[in-house]
């Protein structure tokens, strides 16, 4: 059985459960004062037949999953996404970056 490709999409995520323990602990996670509530995770989403991630965004922000990428459930919407394999995005290469994406294969 041949192995689908995968992507590793490095995003930023909000860490509910962060942000719940540093308010227990009376530290703000709004305002100019607050404490950083988000994660760096990498993670290896597959690529469907067609070469599609099944991410939609709006500049680096997640706004929708579907296909694979919804059934494996690594990536959220509000997500950031940093970097495609690797290589680090910004707001201008993002597009660019998505549309000629190119997924690695691992055996």
């Amino acid at each position: 059985q041949q192995q689908r490709a995968r992507c590793e999409v490095t995003v930023l995520r909000a860490d509910a459960s962060l942000a719940a323990g540093l308010r227990e602990h009376g530290k703000s996670t709004r305002g100019s004062h607050a404490v950083a509530v988000s994660r760096v995770r990498k993670v290896r989403i597959r690529v469907d037949a067609n070469g599609q991630l099944g991410i939609q965004t709006s500049g680096l922000r997640v706004t929708s999953v579907i296909g694979l990428a919804s059934e494996d459930g690594l990536i959220k919407s509000s997500d950031i996404i940093l970097a495609l394999n690797g290589r680090e995005l910004d707001g201008n290469s993002a597009k660019e970056a998505l549309g000629t994406l190119r997924p690695r294969n691992h055996h």
